[in-house]
């Protein structure tokens, strides 16, 4: 179960900073071009939303492979 789920987030991660990526050099190129139009502040708000859904992405991942592993914080007694 956990390893579909793993890769399924593994391949959302690795579109959204596909995504990203190409933000950003759209965003350079438009800043160099000083194309009329283009608002570089709503670009770099969509990029900085793009790299929080990608940190939830990883986050979700890091999370499966610690249940997977069955090393997950959850799991273990609290010892306190």
């Amino acid at each position: 179960m956990y390893k579909t789920l793993q890769k399924k987030m593994v391949g959302i991660a690795e579109k959204y900073a596909d995504l990203i990526d190409a933000q950003i050099v759209e965003a350079a190129l438009a800043k160099e071009a000083n194309k009329p139009g283009i608002e570089i502040g709503g670009t770099l708000h969509e990029i900085t939303d793009g790299i929080r859904i990608l940190h939830h992405a990883i986050a979700a991942l890091e999370r499966l492979n610690r249940i997977d592993a069955g090393t997950s914080n959850a799991a273990q007694p609290n010892k306190n």
